[in-house]
C-alpha cells in the first residue's frame, strides 16, 4: 500500500532555491534605499525588470509566491538596482526608515470580490494612508486592472489621499501603450478584455 503524502509533508523546491538569491530577495537592504519603484504583486518580474531599463531608481518587485520571487531573480541577477521581497506590501511600506518612494505600482491585484473579502483588497484606504507617509512629494501611483467594481473601489480609496490624474476605463483604446506590461495584462488583453488605469500623484 502506498504512503499518502500529506499536504505538510510536500516540500516546495522554489523555497529551497530562494536562498540561492540572498542580495536579490532581501528586505533587509531596501530600508535605506531612496529613489525607490515599487511594484506590488510582482509576478514573475517581467514588468518590473524592462521598467528597470526605461527609468533611473532601486526597483522592488514584492510577492509572496516562492516560484514568482525565483524566477524574477534570475530575470534580474544582472541588474544591481533590482529587489524583490517575499512579503505583504504592507510589511514592506513599513519596514522603510524614511520617505523614499517615487512610484508605486498597484498592477492587477486580487479583486476578492466576495463582500466578506473587500477588507483584504489592497487598495484599501488604510493601506493608501501608509503607503503615502513614505511617498516623496510628487510620488506617482499607477493602477491596473481588469475587473471594474476593483477599479471603482480603488479609485474611491486613492481619491480621499492622492490626486487623480489619469483615468481610462479602456487603456488600449484610448491611449498609446508606451511602458512595459505584465504578463496579466498581456493574457487580458488577448482575451478581449478591456483594461482600467488609474494615474494618481502625492501632493504632500
Amino acid at each position: 500500500m502506498k504512503d499518502i503524502k500529506l499536504k505538510s509533508d510536500i516540500v516546495n523546491p522554489y523555497q529551497q532555491l530562494i536562498n540561492n538569491f540572498p542580495n536579490i530577495i532581501t528586505k533587509e537592504k531596501i530600508r535605506d534605499l531612496d529613489n525607490l519603484i515599487l511594484e506590488v504583486g510582482c509576478g514573475s518580474g517581467k514588468f518590473l525588470t524592462k521598467y528597470s531599463q526605461m527609468k533611473a531608481g532601486n526597483f522592488v518587485g514584492i510577492d509572496t509566491r516562492y516560484k514568482r520571487l525565483v524566477l524574477a531573480a534570475n530575470k534580474s541577477i544582472q541588474f544591481p538596482n533590482i529587489f524583490w521581497c517575499r512579503s505583504k506590501a504592507e510589511e514592506v511600506v513599513e519596514l522603510l526608515n524614511k520617505k523614499a518612494i517615487k512610484e508605486l505600482h498597484i498592477y492587477f491585484p486580487d479583486p476578492w470580490p466576495k463582500k466578506k473579502h473587500i477588507k483584504n483588497r489592497i487598495a484599501n484606504s488604510d493601506f493608501l494612508a501608509n503607503v503615502k507617509k513614505k511617498m516623496v512629494k510628487g510620488a506617482k501611483l499607477f493602477l491596473k486592472t481588469d475587473d471594474l467594481n476593483y477599479f471603482q473601489f480603488a479609485e474611491d480609496n486613492i481619491n480621499k489621499h492622492f490626486e487623480i490624474l489619469v483615468k481610462s476605463y479602456d487603456l488600449y483604446k484610448e491611449s498609446a501603450i508606451e511602458e512595459a506590461s505584465t504578463e496579466f495584462e498581456n493574457m487580458f488583453h488577448k482575451k478581449g478584455m478591456k483594461i482600467k488605469y488609474l494615474v494618481a500623484i502625492n501632493t504632500d
